[in-house]
């Protein structure tokens, strides 16, 4: 296998297109129908804090990255060059609000001391 190449999964599509419909179908056999329950999630449903806070983005020298990753890998040096580290929320050092939001990761919202996945999501703003 090499860097920088896609290697889909034989019928990806085809499971991707199977996945929502059983999301779907989960869905509507949780709240459809005459169930009038209030919806929620399909996952991660009951959430256990919501923290408001900040995502400091840091000056980086990405010339010394890519000097390392040249020691590491064996990329080519044209591989090298075009790899570029700095760009989206990772372009300038630059804060920014986020909120971070932690949750269970069953279907229904369930006593906190049964046994469940937990989850994190972070949501930056601007």
């Amino acid at each position: 296998m090499k860097l920088f190449t896609e290697y889909p999964e034989k019928d990806e599509a085809k499971y991707c297109d199977r996945m929502s419909e059983l999301v779907k179908k989960n869905m509507d056999n949780l709240y459809g129908g005459d169930k009038k329950k209030t919806p929620k999630r399909d996952t991660h449903s009951k959430t256990n804090a919501a923290v408001q806070g900040t995502l400091e983005i840091f000056d980086f020298d990405e010339a010394a990255i890519k000097q390392e990753l040249s020691k590491r890998t064996s990329l080519s040096e044209a591989q090298l060059q075009a790899i570029s580290l700095k760009q989206g929320l990772f372009a300038k050092p630059k804060q920014y609000p986020v909120w971070l939001r932690f949750a269970n990761g069953a279907f229904s919202v369930k006593n906190d001391y049964e046994g469940d996945t937990r989850s994190m999501s972070v949501k930056v703003v601007g």
